[in-house]
């Protein structure tokens, strides 16, 4: 799946076998230019980070532990240079003796590709956590990275939102074509529900919860559903109003334990565009 996370909405979904390489499914390089991709780090292809570097866009991906490019540069959280870090080994320089810097910016660099890595130290699993990309250091800070690869949990989110409130769950059938179909309405009451929930978001002029839109169908999407199905249009824009209506009274944001510590979603933005 590709979601966008300015309209928290899928834009692709490939149905296929669990054991499918995920790298075959990412985007076209030649269709992001001045667009960020985020992906997890199954999907770590160097041709294709070269080949989306070329085309103008840019890329945030988790590294994966097995990575070991060499490090031509090396800097603190501050800029300063790490001279004693330079032309060594990743894994070398990540599992050096002595006390551990909380943030490396680094320049790597494989035989046909470089670009630029991003390793924190994480306590609770005593290693650092790497992620690659080609946002320019003089915009993005290490900060900036790390609060940008939190926005693509939102897929993950998603999924949790499709399967717990959407019906995707093992189906009792084991002809393929019924379980390809009830898949795909699952995926579509799933848009359905977001696309009125941010129509609501619109008309109160704020930032809705999914989650809480995701658990309070009851009364308001089965008569959409009932009205699609009969092709009444008058009927479905009423039911589609109370609906909307009903979603921007019950479904605005509480606080969080996350939200105050600048994690979630909206506090992000407002981080990025600052």
């Amino acid at each position: 799946m590709t979601m966008s996370l300015l309209s928290e909405q899928p834009v692709s979904l490939t149905l296929t076998p669990d054991r499918t390489s995920e790298r075959t499914y990412l985007p076209k390089a030649e269709t992001l230019m001045d667009t960020l991709l985020q992906a997890d780090a199954g999907y770590m292809d160097l041709d294709y980070l070269a080949n989306l570097t070329r085309h103008g866009g840019y890329f945030l991906m988790r590294a994966g532990k097995h990575l070991n490019p060499n490090v031509m540069q090396a800097t603190d959280a501050k800029g300063k240079i790490l001279d004693k870090l330079a032309n060594k080994p990743l894994k070398e320089v990540l599992r050096s003796k002595g006390r551990k810097r909380a943030v490396l910016d680094l320049d790597v660099a494989w035989k046909y590709y470089s670009c630029r890595m991003v390793a924190i130290w994480h306590q609770q699993d005593n290693r650092y956590l790497c992620w690659l990309t080609n946002l320019p250091r003089p915009r993005f800070s290490t900060e900036d990275i790390s609060k940008l690869y939190r926005l693509r949990w939102q897929v993950e989110l998603l999924f949790k939102e499709w399967k717990s409130h959407n019906n995707l769950k093992r189906f009792s059938t084991v002809q393929p074509h019924l379980v390809e179909e009830l898949i795909w309405s699952s995926l579509l009451s799933l848009l359905l529900k977001r696309y009125l929930c941010r129509a609501a978001a619109q008309k109160v002029a704020l930032r809705l919860s999914m989650f809480k839109m995701a658990k309070t169908p009851i009364g308001w999407f089965e008569p959409i559903m009932k009205s699609l199905a009969l092709q009444a249009k008058s009927q479905l824009e009423a039911d589609a109003a109370w609906a909307i209506e009903f979603i921007g009274k019950t479904c605005k944001r509480s606080q969080q334990a996350k939200s105050r510590k600048d994690n979630s979603l909206d506090d992000i933005w407002r981080h990025l565009n600052a």
